[in-house]
């Protein structure tokens, strides 16, 4: 499953479902390596919608999301963080907050 480009214009569409977000920024190295992990693991979960959101093309959407480092991820359930974990991010981590989505979709 492809990952989409989540920003402050778009959340509300997607956010009323089940959403597992990545928050970065292009100059940001770690990020740019937790991406192809992350674009991986959203081929595991097909139920659940991932998306991308880059914090300084979408800032109010990280304020909101209560991101104050990046890379991050946050779990979104019905437009409500369910989990978040930033800084240094597993494939694990991903796939735990992934199961929470699949939980709380259940």
């Amino acid at each position: 499953m492809s990952v989409i480009e989540i920003n402050d214009k778009n959340y509300e569409e997607y956010s009323s479902g089940v959403l597992l977000i990545e928050f970065g920024a292009e100059f940001c190295a770690p990020c740019k390596a937790l991406s192809p992990i992350f674009e991986d693991a959203s081929n595991e979960f097909p139920n659940i919608t991932f998306g991308r959101a880059d914090v300084e093309q979408a800032p109010a959407l990280a304020a909101r999301a209560g991101i104050r480092g990046i890379p991050a991820i946050a779990a979104v359930g019905s437009g409500k963080i369910l989990g978040k974990k930033n800084g240094a991010i597993l494939r694990d981590d991903i796939i735990s907050l992934a199961k929470v989505l699949s939980d709380f979709q259940a």
